[in-house]
C-alpha cells in the first residue's frame, strides 16, 4: 500500500458465546491490521462455541459433585467455560484446606 492509502479493517471481537463487537479502523498494512486485532481481543474473552447450554450444565454440575472431568470434555469447552471450571477447582481446594 502506498503511504497515502489506508486500508479499512473490520474487526469482529467475541464478547460472549454468541456475541461480538464490530470495530472498523483504518490501517496502513496487513501486519498493522493483525496487530490491531491482537491488541483489541482480550484473552479472557470466550473463543469458539464451547458446549451447548444443556451439556455445559451437566458438565458443570458433574464437576461440582465429583471434582473430576475427562480431559476430552474440558477441551471442547470455550475459554469462559474453562475459566468457570478452574474457578470451581480453586474454590474446592480452598474450602477443603480450611476443613
Amino acid at each position: 500500500m502506498s503511504r497515502f492509502t489506508k486500508m479499512k479493517t473490520l474487526y469482529h471481537i467475541p464478547t460472549e458465546q454468541f456475541g461480538f463487537v464490530e470495530i472498523e479502523l483504518e490501517k496502513d498494512s496487513v501486519e498493522d491490521a493483525i496487530e490491531g486485532y491482537n491488541a483489541l481481543r482480550s484473552p479472557e474473552m470466550p473463543s469458539g462455541s464451547g458446549l451447548d447450554p444443556t451439556a455445559w450444565r451437566m458438565a458443570y454440575d458433574g464437576y461440582k459433585e465429583l471434582h473430576t472431568m475427562p480431559s476430552e470434555l474440558y477441551e471442547k469447552m470455550n475459554s469462559y467455560q474453562q475459566f468457570a471450571i478452574q474457578e470451581e477447582k480453586k474454590y474446592y481446594k480452598r474450602t477443603n484446606k480450611e476443613q
